[in-house]
């Protein structure tokens, strides 16, 4: 592939997006924006408080800004992420409170009337446009850094993972409401598409999140080429001054992490910058009990700059930059081997925004461009295959948006226009021809006649779509359509409605959404998957949509019908049933043991659900949350695309029925924090029990159960259920604040993950996952110092 023709269709697919953008005068791929929240505190009869400190929170009771009431009972709360919040003052014997929600408009005016009547200590929901979707809740940066977790890389998919709908499977793999791979995240308002669970790519890190919103029920139409859930992940506000953070930490399995991050006024510029890097002799999540092989670590940094050119102007340039490299775990028989493979993940990313706000309007346009780059190394010892992978992943795009308010409509459209650009080079060869479970045709290839592919392709894809936010009565409807076009590597389209409605009917509010969904297949080995050379070793080919023909993108219908409700002045129920078809499911598999992917799509499946969540927003320094989630995914061969070298997979053909790898039955989660009025002391402990993922996609004879009961670890699984044992895990932290002064605070905290010890695994023996180990007890100690 040519740096020319690349350049010369990145020049077209500009001119096109501009043109585009200029004709939809203008357009939009919602950029989310940082708004300005101005209102007034008024009592019931209508008079002014003043000098009252006004509070906005997250989700879960975690305080953003403050700000305090003029002479006229006036503030502003300036620079607020998108998301979900709540306003609330108390004066004396009276309160309020009331819902916002940013994401819209540029500024947002409302009003906290202060009454008895409402007199509480929490902060309750209200309003049907801020409960289209109560799926959608977004929590403070500085509350999930809290959260116990064994590493900070994995502390996100940990949390994202006690949210109803939600399951974590190996390596913080995550899956939603049975879709694979389908979780969207938004890194301040730019879209990332490539797969960031951790053997794969590097997540968002925590040490720069100010806030992060998570979607998973409607999702509105600004959103698009994932089919589950969409995970927003933004900097802080402007500080006004220079503050910042270092933090320390230590702990089982020659644990080491730090993490800094500061911001403030740089002239006319706010900057903020953020870096951290962890180490870890237990970095994945292993394929053998006795944690072989498993060294790794990971470091990234990010720098976010702001310019306000005009009071209704903002310029923002964001560079992020990651690496991680690690140990891929293995079993005994490598071991002795001397077997030494190794993974290397680097991610960069640039963007470019500007938003300019108007009477009514608000005009944005971006750009951006990422850059994934992956090796697999293979080692002298490698048994009974070596393989080795270099692979390469640029995105580079344009994206704009308006959002223009009329009446009660607020209407948004927009369109993004983007250039994909994969380079693969891929090798294995079998080194132990009496190898069990590899087929003849792999067994073909050995070290002297290596099988090798490399290939490269530059490919575009756009989007375009409106929605339109508006009430009627208690009724709020946020509805839309979306169209997205894909050359990558089949040529398809689709037009994806989306419609969400709640019915406010003041303590209950009930809710409904119908979405189309589309969603290409990821780029990791995309090439090999769909090559005529795979479909040398597929056992679907011929068999109806079967073998490795280019992999169409997935296709998803979703309907989900909730109810919220309000239970006395504290708790919050939440109750979401919810039913999607697939065709062309996605569902990669691991390559043989290693850390890298192969895509497939299975012909079509269904997956349907019951969530559940019992919330406690916040009351006297005590938040908590409980959720439960039933499920049933089932799929329908064939298979197409992947890279299939065993010789056990021939029996999910066309119109087989089966449980994939990620059927999950039951999840539940819950957790409770505290935190002293005084701030000095905090405690937070976390359960997440799962059900057990299945052995196998199909039914197990006498030889599987006899292979299966053999390997290590086999008494973590349940023969006669055909599953993986069900797993509880409690963590627990608490942390004091050991010494505060006018210009610094520093705090310590311990943490203590899965405090009884429980052995556990993902999963085991499967085809399309493999085995992985859940981590012993582990214990970790950190330190933070903040300046302000």
């Amino acid at each position: 592939m040519s740096g020319r023709p690349l350049a010369r269709r990145l020049v077209g697919l500009a001119a096109a997006s501009l043109a585009m953008w200029t004709a939809l005068a203008p357009s939009a791929q919602a950029q989310p924006l940082r708004a300005t929240i101005r209102g007034q505190v008024l009592l019931v009869d209508g008079v002014a408080v003043p000098d009252l400190p006004v509070t906005l929170r997250t989700d879960d009771g975690a305080i953003v800004a403050t700000a305090v009431s003029s002479s006229t009972g006036r503030f502003d709360i300036r620079d607020v992420a998108p998301g979900t919040y709540h306003l609330f003052a108390v004066s004396g014997a009276v309160a309020g409170s009331t819902a916002v929600e940013v994401g819209l408009t540029s500024v947002i005016d409302t009003t906290l009337s202060l009454s008895a009547t409402f007199f509480r200590d929490d902060v309750m929901v209200t309003g049907a446009l801020a409960i289209v979707d109560r799926s959608t809740a977004t929590f403070s940066g500085d509350t999930l850094r809290a959260l116990p977790a064994r590493l900070q890389s994995r502390a996100l998919p940990q949390a994202l993972a006690a949210a109803p709908g939600w399951a974590e499977e190996d390596n913080g793999l995550l899956h939603v409401r049975g879709v694979d791979d389908g979780v969207l995240y938004v890194e301040d308002g730019i879209p990332v598409y490539d797969r960031l669970d951790v053997a794969f790519g590097i997540p968002p890190a925590l040490a720069g999140a100010g806030t992060v919103s998570i979607t998973t029920g409607h999702t509105p139409a600004q959103f698009g080429l994932k089919s589950g859930g969409v995970v927003q992940v933004f900097s802080p506000p402007a500080p006004g001054r220079w503050s910042g953070q270092v933090d320390a930490g230590s702990g089982s399995a020659a644990l080491g992490s730090v993490a800094t991050s500061s911001g403030g006024p740089l002239g006319p510029v706010d900057v903020y910058a953020a870096a951290a890097a962890e180490r870890s002799d237990r970095f994945l999540d292993p394929v053998h009990p006795d944690n072989l092989h498993n060294i790794g670590g990971v470091a990234g940094g990010a720098l976010r700059a702001r310019f306000a050119p005009s009071p209704n102007a903002l310029i923002t340039a964001n560079v992020r930059a990651g690496r991680s490299r690690f140990d891929v775990p293995h079993g005994e028989e490598p071991e002795k081997a001397g077997q030494d493979q190794r993974q290397r993940i680097g991610q960069y990313a640039q963007s470019l925004a500007w938003q300019q706000a108007f009477a009514r309007a608000l005009v944005s346009l971006g750009g951006y461009h990422r850059t994934v780059d992956a090796r697999l190394l293979a080692s002298a010892g490698d048994t009974p295959l070596s393989a080795a992978s270099t692979r390469r992943t640029e995105r580079r795009g344009l994206l704009g948006s308006t959002s223009y308010a009329v009446g009660r409509h607020d209407v948004t459209a927009g369109a993004e226009v983007a250039l994909v650009a994969i380079r693969e080079d891929f090798r294995f060869a079998v080194t132990d021809p009496d190898s069990d479970g590899l087929s003849a045709a792999a067994k073909a290839f050995t070290p002297a006649h290596p099988f090798t592919f490399a290939g490269d392709a530059a490919r575009a894809h756009w989007s375009a779509y409106v929605q339109d936010r508006t009430s009627i009565g208690s009724l709020a409807v946020d509805a839309g359509v979306r169209f997205d076009r894909t050359n990558l590597l089949v040529r398809a389209s689709q037009w994806s409605p989306r419609v969400g409605l709640a019915f406010d009917l003041g303590r209950v509010t009930m809710r409904a959404s119908y979405n189309r969904f589309f969603q290409p297949p990821q780029a990791e080995h995309l090439l090999l998957s769909s090559s005529e050379e795979a479909r040398a070793f597929s056992p679907f080919v011929g068999d109806g949509e079967g073998g490795s023909a280019p992999i169409a993108p997935e296709r998803q219908t979703a309907w989900e019908l909730g109810a919220d409700r309000s239970l006395g002045a504290h708790l919050r129920l939440d109750v979401a049933a919810w039913h999607r078809d697939v065709r062309n499911y996605t569902d990669p598999n691991v390559f043989f043991g290693t850390t890298i992917v192969f895509p497939n799509s299975v012909a079509r499946g269904t997956a349907k659900g019951l969530d559940l969540r019992l919330s406690l927003p916040a009351a006297k320094g005590w938040t908590a949350t409980a959720s439960y989630t039933l499920s049933k995914v089932e799929q329908e061969g064939p298979i197409n695309g992947g890279l299939f070298l065993e010789d056990d997979n021939d029996e999910l053909g066309s119109g087989v029925r089966f449980t994939p790898d990620h059927d999950q039955r039951h999840v539940a989660a819950a957790s409770v924090a505290w935190t002293q009025p005084m701030g000095v002391w905090s405690a937070s402990a976390q359960a997440r029990y799962a059900s057990g993922t299945p052995l196998e996609v199909g039914e197990l004879d006498d030889d599987d159960r006899m292979e299966l009961a053999t390997r290590p670890g086999a008494d973590l699984i349940d023969l006669d259920r055909g599953r993986v044992k069900p797993r509880l895990v409690v963590d627990v932290a608490a942390s004091r604040r050991v010494r505060r002064t006018p210009w610094a605070a520093v705090s310590l905290s311990a943490s203590v993950l899965n405090v009884f010890d429980r052995r556990y695994a993902f999963n085991f023996g499967n085809p399309f996952s493999g085995t992985h180990f859940g981590a012993p007890r582990q214990f970790r100690v950190d330190a933070r110092i903040s300046f302000d």
